[in-house]
């Protein structure tokens, strides 16, 4: 056994021992000892995170428009693990993202846990030097219950951008809502429309400056097609009026498998300015758009021929 493996155990079997010095942990197992009528249920035993057993943030691609996140943790002892419950807690959302279900964990494995993001938090939100972010993970072993606390790695930086992202469309929607209201096909051959429409506030200022294209779909006609498609719309504090937009779309591409496949090919980013603040945000299409959209990808890229 490897010297970091060695000290992983020793570190589960240190915690076990204090955990059958402490009363009886209230997770099921050797060690959870029967309870009496009214007795209420032990809590778990706080201890640090052990040595070998860690939790970091990732974002799959498939997680984007579900705005989800995994915790993956990795369980580096000689251990196997229940986890039973998971908390995560960052001072940029509104509150803290639970999981309440069990899941197994063997000894040397690695799992990613799914969690629904809440709102993020744009009104009262710390600088970055003086945000938290941390996990609390509960888990049996070997019948004892334990509960650990811990900072949480953002390895790609996904929280950040995230933030940046979901606020700058929180200052936009102050000053118009946008979403894709309708969807045309189109034959082979030829580009489809899809609607982008701007409902105004009237109570602030805004700009949206371009469309991008995504790794689906092309904004433009098939010989003018790009990767940016220049939007120039000016929203005037006052305004109320909708403003329509038809976006001619085209597949970026005619491979069956980045349909099949397929995780983000229909949210589009837009660039936008507001209050002399540029960023860009992520505009999905709804569910069913979402359908026919992929359904004529694959009509005029002719899968079916």
């Amino acid at each position: 056994m490897g010297s970091r493996m060695r000290g992983a155990a020793l570190a589960i079997a240190a915690l076990l021992l204090a955990g059958c010095a402490a009363p009886g942990p209230g997770v099921g197992g050797s060690g959870a000892g029967s309870q009496g009528e009214g007795t209420p249920t032990p809590s778990p035993t706080a201890v640090p995170l052990p040595e070998g057993i860690s939790v970091e943030f990732m974002q799959l691609r498939a997680d984007v428009a579900k705005r989800a996140a995994q915790m993956r943790v990795v369980n580096g002892s000689d251990t196997d693990l229940e986890i039973t419950r998971l908390s995560f807690e960052d001072d940029w959302f509104v509150e803290p993202a639970v999981r309440d279900r069990v899941s197994q964990l063997p000894a040397g494995r690695t799992l990613d846990l799914t969690i629904q993001l809440t709102p993020s938090e744009c009104d009262d939100e710390p600088e970055p030097s003086d945000r938290v972010s941390r996990v609390v993970i509960e888990y049996s072993a070997e019948g004892s219950a334990f509960t650990s606390t811990a900072d949480l790695p953002d390895p790609l930086e996904v929280i950040p951008a995230l933030h940046a992202r979901e606020c700058l469309l929180s200052d936009l929607e102050r000053s118009t809502a946008v979403a894709f209201t309708a969807f045309q096909p189109s034959e082979t051959g030829q580009a489809a429309t899809l609607t982008l429409t701007l409902t105004p506030t009237g109570d602030a200022a805004s700009e949206v400056t371009a469309i991008r294209s995504t790794n689906l779909l092309s904004v433009g006609q098939v010989d003018t097609a790009a990767d940016v498609y220049p939007l120039g719309v000016v929203v005037r504090e006052g305004t109320t009026d909708p403003i329509v937009i038809d976006l001619p779309l085209v597949p970026f591409r005619c491979d069956p498998h980045a349909v099949q496949e397929d995780k983000r090919g229909t949210i589009f980013a837009l660039d936008v300015a507001i209050d002399g603040q540029a960023g860009d945000v992520n505009l999905a299409a709804p569910e069913e758009m979402k359908g026919q959209i992929l359904d004529w990808v694959a009509d005029w890229c002719q899968f079916g021929s």
